[in-house]
């Protein structure tokens, strides 16, 4: 024990030390008032029940003492004694005027205790139904949150379901896409490989000895074409080099042609400024011999003949100079009229050459019928290959969805067969499960014996049931007894207190705590041991809380009573108003004076240590027992207590609502109480089970049937492959047929397009023939007309000539001696006049014959050009010639190839030909897995989705409901019938509370209606009592008087033998014993009020010894750990 208990346990000696001294000390005072003799004139009479005489009045008895007095002193003596015998009438009377008082107060407290036992009944039934309507409220509240919190769970579960189901059906889409994906690349991959297959079975069925060695010619005659048309890649090549060389000389000499003509032109431009120049000097001078010869004369005459000489000299050159332009003239006609002859035979060329090319368009129209005719009957054979093909694809997919309905088949058959294989695993487990009902049925007795026992170990709760039978002070457990708290009425009360506490938690805003089967079973073991100590178990890492009453709340005691105490500690340290934590963290900071102030005013029960672990804020789980064996009390209650985390297991584990543990509770009570229910249950579960095998038998039988016909259909979709893939076959060799003359009309096509392109070139270099001598034409009708032009000219120049000597002629018969001055100015103006036209005619020759040099350049670098193009087609024919015979070349390389290796080809084709179609079954088999699939998943979402809606709905109706309404109206249509079962329980109960409360009500006002008489009485038997007292008193104080006089007087007395006490409540006994144990040893002397003792021969009566409170309590609380008890109270 702590030192805490046992200071409580001394406290409660003392007191029963000081007790027993009270009624020690009124014995002493007693004997030290008879003396030493113990003498008494009073001799004990023997009482009825009430201390009373049987005729009303008390007997007086002499003692030996009064005796003697009496005989031996005469007169005086009995004047004392009869002073004695009147104080004694004293006595009596009072003691008569008490026992009236007392039968008053008996006859007026026989209804009033009539009234106020029906008000404690009335209080008993009211407070049961107030509870029995609490706990059908909170079964009801309860019932709400288990199937809230169920809908809600569901609720969630079908949400997270369906996000499943949807991730499922996403992942079921993808994998049938890409198994859509591989299904097209295995088809793609199956045609291929058949078209292989079928070429080479074509190229072997061609593999004969003449077809390998006429294709091995035609591969030699290809590869001989080939060089030859890469001879004229290099040929062409080499005429396009050197056509793109004379471009580039062309054009070097028609920019130099371009210079020259520029220059031309600038000298031309001079010549002109320079006869502008001479023409206004000769005009000067003109005029000059105009006004001479007009005044002159003489020496004018003579420059006039002079004149005269000089034109003539310049006539007879410009005629000169005429016939040399005449004779150009002429050469240039010459040049003209050949260079037409050449044109002509140039332009005869180009008709040639363009019939030519007309007759190769001819070929190539006719090639090109013929091809088109070849590629439509191609087409046509390709055509009727595709339907065939697109026959076979059919058939191959009528094969593929008769296998996959096959395998539909034989998966619904499997689906069957696991079906009814679950069926037949539900029958057995429904089997066992009424095995199992029928063995509950038969071990209910002995399960409802057991208790708590039976109960954790139904619910997987073995180690709570082990630390009841093992634990350390397991001898105090008696499993089977209804009064043990392992009973499961005990238990069920236990669930009432363990609302009530959690009740106030919430009102003081701290959290609900859980409970577990382990630290149930703790408060189980520690009720048991402390039914019969007033002590703590203190066997289990846990805290604690005892009280001991008779079945009333022990909260009242743990927190009525002691928060009342804790609020006065916290107003004594300036705090008020503090509840839940608040009170709890104000506890932690002072406990030490709080635990003194306790000590110090806490009257019997000075503590706070139960009202602290109530409140506690740490602690999360509970347990609690009730044991109703009443070693000590009527009731024995136990709550343990423990924390979150690591060190407190295994007592924390798999916690639960206190609403969950007592439906848990009352399931299992429930299956006690009604134990044939479950086995007709599972009675019914078994029928429904083996219906569900019957029928999963007959799908299984349907399902065998369906696979056989669906076996059928696959073998003759199968027939049907065969047919058209033989179609397809010959269709296949009908298009090789069709692509060989297509072939040949494309080689036909193309030798007409090289002889086309072959003419056209020849049309194009006769062209190019005809521009080039025609512009060789044009340059030399430039030069006649250059010729004609310098001719016309010269011959104006002699006309002029002809005109200036006549005119000189005239003039020098006119002009005298001065004109012959203006006559030499004139000559030479005139002469500079002629040199500068010269200069002019030559600058203007010159500028004709380098315009014919540009043209004739221009008309080179054109020439050249079009001789460029011409080998740039000419190289980019050959190039496609060279294409065409590579292609013709390796078609014929292959040809001669595959029809050397036929053999190894189509043994190669066959096998890929297999291992395709084995990987298009296996992939059209993966579709057909994978849309099975996505169809299921499918499925799945849809079932999810209503799940979830229905589950969502449920939460909704719930969530509706007011259980406080729903009690007060009896029912609600949102609740099902469980619910609604426990509502209107709960609206029953609570106007079952209603009633129970008005009849207390009534109750109480009968008791107050009976208290005025029962007060009244009570007073006057309390006056009488106190009456008594003084009489009594009197009469001691003269029996004292007296025997101190007699000893004064010198006479012994006899010495103290013993002391007897005989209570009004018991049978008189004959039998003298001790003091020290006929006394009350408890301390509590309120029953001595009014009792008389015999001391030697004195008769006393006890007066004023009282134990005024019955009520005792004794607490320890060790750190975190406390207990309470409470004394019996009637």
């Amino acid at each position: 024990m702590s030192k805490n208990m046992n200071k409580d346990m001394d406290g409660k000696a003392l007191g029963k030390a000081k007790a027993a001294g009270r009624v020690v000390t009124v014995a002493a005072a007693t004997i030290a008032m008879t003396g030493g003799s113990m003498l008494s004139p009073l001799v004990a009479v023997a009482q009825d029940a009430d201390g009373v005489g049987a005729t009303g009045a008390t007997a007086a008895v002499m003692s030996p003492l009064t005796s003697t007095a009496a005989a031996g002193t005469g007169a005086g003596a009995v004047s004392a004694a009869q002073k004695v015998a009147d104080l004694q009438a004293a006595v009596d009377a009072a003691r008569a005027k008490a026992a009236t008082a007392k039968a008053d107060l008996e006859a007026a407290a026989a209804p009033y205790d009539a009234a106020a036992v029906n008000q404690q009944q009335a209080r008993g039934a009211y407070d049961a139904a107030r509870g029995a309507s609490d706990s059908a409220a909170s079964a009801a509240s309860a019932e709400l949150e288990k199937q809230l919190g169920a809908a809600q769970d569901k609720a969630d579960q079908d949400v997270k379901a369906l996000e499943d189901a949807q991730a499922a059906l996403d992942a079921a889409k993808k994998e049938l896409a890409d198994k859509d994906e591989a299904l097209t690349a295995a088809q793609r991959a199956s045609r291929d490989a058949q078209s292989a297959l079928e070429a080479a079975q074509a190229a072997a069925s061609d593999a004969t000895p003449e077809a390998v060695a006429a294709a091995q010619a035609a591969a030699g005659q290809a590869a001989s074409d080939l060089e030859q048309a890469k001879q004229q890649v290099v040929d062409a090549q080499a005429k396009l080099s050197d056509a793109q060389d004379a471009a580039t000389a062309a054009a070097a000499k028609q920019q130099d042609a371009q210079g020259k003509l520029s220059a031309a032109q600038q000298a031309k431009a001079a010549a002109d400024a320079d006869v502008d120049a001479a023409q206004t000097s000769y005009d000067a001078a003109k005029a000059d011999l105009d006004r001479a010869e007009q005044g002159a004369a003489g020496p004018e005459y003579e420059a006039a003949k002079a004149k005269v000489a000089a034109a003539s000299e310049a006539l007879t050159a410009a005629k000169a100079a005429q016939s040399k332009c005449e004779s150009e003239l002429a050469a240039a006609e010459q040049d003209v009229a050949a260079a037409e002859g050449e044109v002509q035979t140039a332009q005869q060329a180009v008709a040639d050459q363009q019939q030519a090319a007309a007759d190769a368009q001819s070929k190539l129209d006719a090639a090109a019928a013929a091809k088109t005719a070849a590629d439509a009957a191609l087409d046509q054979a390709k055509t009727d290959h595709a339907s065939a093909l697109t026959e076979l694809a059919d058939a191959q997919a009528k094969l593929s969805a008769a296998k996959d309905e096959k395998d539909a088949a034989d998966k619904a058959l499997d689906q069957a067969k696991a079906q009814k294989q679950q069926a037949d695993q539900a029958v057995a487990q429904a089997q066992a499960k009424l095995d199992a009902a029928q063995a509950t049925a038969n071990a209910s007795a002995e399960n409802y014996r057991q208790g708590a026992i039976a109960f954790f170990k139904s619910v997987g709760a073995d180690d709570a049931a082990d630390i009841i039978l093992n634990c350390k002070l397991a001898g105090y457990n008696k499993v089977g007894e209804e009064v043990d708290a392992t009973s499961l009425t005990n238990m069920k009360q236990a669930v009432v207190w363990l609302k009530a506490c959690n009740e106030y938690r919430a009102s003081v805003g701290l959290g609900e705590l859980k409970v577990t089967y382990a630290m149930m079973a703790t408060a189980i073991a520690d009720a048991n041991f402390s039914d019969t100590k007033v002590a703590h178990a203190q066997q289990f890492n846990v805290g604690e809380n005892v009280a001991w009453n008779y079945g009333s709340n022990p909260f009242k005691q743990w927190v009525d009573q002691e928060k009342a105490i804790f609020d006065a500690a916290a107003a004594s340290l300036g705090a008020s108003g503090l509840t839940g934590k608040a009170a709890y963290d104000f506890y932690t900071a002072h406990s030490s004076q709080i635990d003194n102030y306790a000590a110090l005013h806490g009257g019997p029960n000075p503590s706070v240590g139960h009202y602290i672990n109530v409140i506690n804020p740490d602690y999360t789980v509970t347990g609690m027992g009730v044991c109703t064996r009443g070693t000590l009390y009527g009731s024995t209650q136990a709550q343990t207590f423990v924390y979150s985390g690591q060190w407190y297991k295994p007592y924390n584990l798999n916690p639960m609502t206190v609403a969950e543990y007592e439906a848990a509770l009352n399931a299992w009570c429930d299956s006690l109480a009604n134990p044939e229910q479950g086995v007709d249950a599972a009675r019914k579960e078994l029928a429904v089970a083996q219906g569900v095998a019957d029928d999963a038998g007959s799908k299984v039988s349907a399902a065998s049937q369906a696979v056989a016909a669906k076996q059928t259909q696959v073998e003759r979709a199968a027939a049907n492959v065969d047919v058209a893939a033989t179609k397809a076959s010959e269709a296949q060799a009908a298009v090789a047929q069709k692509q060989a003359a297509a072939d040949a009309a494309a080689r036909a096509v193309s030798d007409a397009r090289a002889d086309l392109s072959a003419a056209n070139a020849a049309v194009a270099a006769a062209q190019d023939a005809v521009a080039a001598k025609s512009g060789e034409l044009d340059i030399a009708k430039g030069k006649v007309a250059a010729a004609k032009r310098a001719l016309d000219a010269a011959r104006a120049g002699v006309g002029d000539k002809r005109d200036a000597l006549a005119a000189a002629q005239d003039e020098l018969a006119a002009y005298s001696a001065d004109i012959a001055a203006a006559q030499r100015a004139f000559d030479a103006a005139s002469s500079a006049l002629e040199s500068a036209r010269a200069n002019q005619r030559e600058a203007e020759a010159e500028l004709l014959a380098t315009q014919g040099d540009a043209d004739q350049a221009g008309i080179d670098a054109a020439a050249t050009q079009v001789e460029l193009d011409m080998a740039q087609r000419a190289a980019s024919d050959a190039d496609a010639v060279v294409a065409t015979a590579q292609a013709k070349s390796d078609a014929a390389a292959a040809r001669a190839s595959q029809l050397k290796n036929a053999a190894a080809a189509l043994a190669k084709a066959t096998g890929d030909k297999a291992t395709a179609d084995a990987a298009l079954d296996a992939a059209a088999m993966a579709v057909s897995d994978a849309e099975y699939d996505v169809v299921e998943a499918d499925d799945a979402v849809v079932d999810a989705t209503v799940a979830r809606d229905a589950s969502a709905a449920a939460v909704a109706r719930l969530r509706r409901i007011n259980i406080a309404e729903a009690i007060v109206n009896g029912s609600t249509d949102d609740a099902d019938e469980v619910l609604n079962a426990k509502i209107a329980a709960a609206h029953d109960a609570a106007e079952r509370a209603a009633t129970a409360k008005a009849e207390l009500d009534d109750a109480v006002a009968a008791t107050d209606a009976m208290a005025p008489a029962y007060l009244e009485a009570l007073a006057n038997y309390t006056a009488a009592k106190v009456e008594l007292d003084q009489a009594i008193a009197e009469l001691n104080a003269e029996i004292a008087r007296q025997e101190a006089a007699d000893r004064g007087n010198g006479e012994q007395t006899q010495p103290v033998t013993q002391v007897t006490y005989q209570a009004k409540h018991a049978e008189a006994k004959t039998e003298a014993t001790t003091w020290q144990t006929a006394m009350p040893a408890t301390g509590d002397a309120s029953e001595l009020l009014g009792e008389t003792f015999v001391i030697g021969g004195t008769v006393l009566v006890a007066a004023g010894v009282f134990l005024s409170d019955k009520r005792r309590s004794e607490e320890r609380r060790v750190g975190k750990e406390c207990r309470s008890r409470w004394s019996p109270y009637h």
